[in-house]
């Protein structure tokens, strides 16, 4: 039998993305405004499982890919379903270490 993907956010502080389930933030802790949603197709929620699963292993995790794939859409959105503050630091090749801890 194949398992419907699906991301509940029924709960008030726990969202589950497949399998895959993550504690929310209250409403008061989230101060940004929620960008767009995606929209959920099999493949965005397959990777918002996955993705979900990488960051309950409290590993580091690496998101690579060609430009405009999706890579920063995928954790925005997954972000914004756990009512999660997120940090985006876009780093390129003049990227320098003074760019990320400041000089002093």
């Amino acid at each position: 039998m194949a398992s419907t993907l699906s991301a509940d956010t029924s709960f008030p502080s726990i969202l589950r993305v497949g399998t895959v389930f993550m504690q929310v933030e209250s409403e008061a802790e989230s101060t940004r405004s929620a960008p767009v949603p995606l929209v959920h197709t099999s493949s965005t929620l397959a990777r918002l499982e996955r993705l979900g699963a990488a960051i309950q292993s409290e590993r580091g995790i690496l998101l690579e890919g060609p430009a405009c794939s999706g890579k920063t859409a995928l954790v925005t959105e997954l972000a914004r379903l756990a009512k999660r503050t997120l940090v985006v630091i876009p780093l390129h090749m003049d990227t320098e270490v003074s760019d990320l801890i400041g000089q002093w």
